[in-house]
């Protein structure tokens, strides 16, 4: 469990002649974290992204346990993201050196192709060009050592509004759901 705010920056740019690319990428994430009543916890995550001319394998992406649980990984590209997310997570029991949590969670997103124009990189799929909303919900398990507050296992169920399917999700090792 943790509490309090945090945030992060992340840049990326290419340029000739270190690259063969030439893109740049910028995102910010931040998230502010409650603990109520006790060992009970809310958090509020937002995430946003903006890219310019980035090639395939550098686009940004929605779907997957890190933003958008509920669609499967990767599922959306792009080179403009915005996501928000709440979490809530409730103390289940204790077992020897581990604790385990449940949780709810809501995932919001958006993600959209808006700078392809004049990129030879990505001039495929051009009806693929645009924007997508998405939302899910759902709920998981984590498995933490009780002395370190980090989850080391984590198994979330979520169901994807637009896509009307389920996800399952399953993490091992210091996960970041």
């Amino acid at each position: 469990m943790s509490s309090g705010p945090f945030a992060v920056l992340y840049t990326n740019v290419a340029l000739p002649p270190v690259s063969t690319y030439r893109y740049a990428v910028a995102a910010l994430r931040g998230g502010y974290a409650w603990r109520l009543a006790g060992e009970q916890e809310l958090q509020l995550r937002a995430l946003t992204g903006a890219g310019w001319h980035m090639p395939f394998r550098q686009e940004l992406t929605l779907g997957g346990a890190s933003d958008m649980r509920g669609y499967a990984f990767h599922q959306l590209r792009g080179d403009t993201e915005a996501v928000a997310r709440a979490e809530y997570s409730i103390p289940l029991f204790l077992w020897q050196p581990l604790a385990f949590r449940a949780l709810g969670f809501f995932d919001s997103g958006y993600i959209a192709l808006r700078h392809a124009a004049g990129n030879t990189q990505r001039d495929y799929l051009p009806a693929e060009h645009g924007g997508w909303f998405r939302n899910a919900f759902g709920a998981g398990l984590r498995i933490y050592v009780k002395s370190i507050v980090l989850p080391l296992v984590g198994f979330d169920v979520g169901y994807g509004l637009e896509d009307g399917a389920f996800q399952i999700y399953f993490e091992l090792g210091l996960t970041d759901f």
